[in-house]
């Protein structure tokens, strides 16, 4: 390989894993990820070209089989053409979460580890809809479906990250051509920035919005490696279990905000030859 575009994309929500995964595919021989996670381009950063993008991928080599970024483009009404435009045959990965579990983590992200307040679950959701959004996966599979063919998906439960990550890597690695000796193990056995509490909440709330102009001005590569750097991670947080309990409010407007697009839901998966997963949660709504 050594072609210098990527082959492959991660599609999914946040607060799906898709920071645990990154870390695992950068750290395998046989694949290419650049510095920067969450590039953005087929969406917010489209304007800026081809070339911009494709600078992000100027280290790929011969040993890589598999070359290709994590971003979060599934919820752009314009990124299943684009993408198709620019390569019709790539693959495409996906981690689907209970959507209001999704929600809730990245409510607590956002309060927590990044430091922003708000006014409760629902407030967040009202002043951040494209949170709210994100839960909804059914809805833009399905746009996906008209531009690429169900074989080109790996569509993955968000649960197998914690019950078997090693089948779970083990199955995209092969779904990406790639040696699933040659993964590191070591990692799978960390859960990459799992609930922690800030020990400086204005410097977190500081640094999250320097990152937000970062990405503006186009820094996205400065602004992955701080994000990935291990001492920075120890420096800013500790561990504490994150939990927010729901008033019977809360649960019922997050239940009735994702109930049909997750019946729905049911019958996209059937369209996808390559899923690995229960789904069990699915048949709570």
């Amino acid at each position: 390989m050594n072609e210098k575009k990527p082959n492959f994309l991660y599609l999914g929500a946040t607060r799906t894993g898709s920071t645990w995964l990154y870390l695992l595919l950068s750290r395998h021989p046989q694949i290419f990820i650049p510095d920067a996670k969450d590039i953005w381009f087929f969406d917010r950063d489209y304007k800026r070209g081809l070339e911009w993008y494709e600078n992000f991928f100027k280290g790929v080599n011969h040993a890589h089989k598999a070359v290709g970024e994590i971003s979060h483009y599934l919820f752009h009404e314009e990124t299943a053409k684009r993408i198709h435009e620019y390569r019709p045959n790539i693959k495409l990965i996906i981690n689907l979460r209970d959507p209001m579990e999704r929600f809730l983590s990245h409510y607590h992200w956002m309060t927590k580890r990044a430091g922003v307040r708000y006014g409760g679950v629902i407030d967040f959701g009202q002043r951040y809809p494209q949170s709210e959004r994100e839960g909804k996966s059914a809805e833009f599979l399905s746009k996906f479906l008209k531009y690429f063919r169900p074989d080109q998906f790996f569509i993955f439960d968000f649960e197998l990250i914690a019950s078997n990550p090693k089948g779970y890597l083990n199955s995209l690695l092969s779904f990406l051509g790639c040696d699933p000796n040659m993964a590191d193990e070591g990692l799978m056995k960390e859960k990459v920035f799992d609930s922690r509490e800030p020990r400086f909440r204005p410097l977190n709330l500081m640094l999250y919005h320097f990152a937000t102009l970062a990405r503006k001005l186009g820094q996205i590569t400065l602004v992955g490696k701080l994000k990935h750097s291990g001492h920075m991670e120890k420096f800013l947080f500790k561990r504490q279990k994150a939990e927010t309990k729901l008033s019977t409010a809360e649960e019922t407007y997050l239940y009735q905000l994702y109930r049909d697009d997750v019946r729905l839901l049911q019958k996209v998966l059937k369209s996808f030859v390559n899923k690995m997963g229960e789904f069990s949660w699915v048949s709570n709504y």
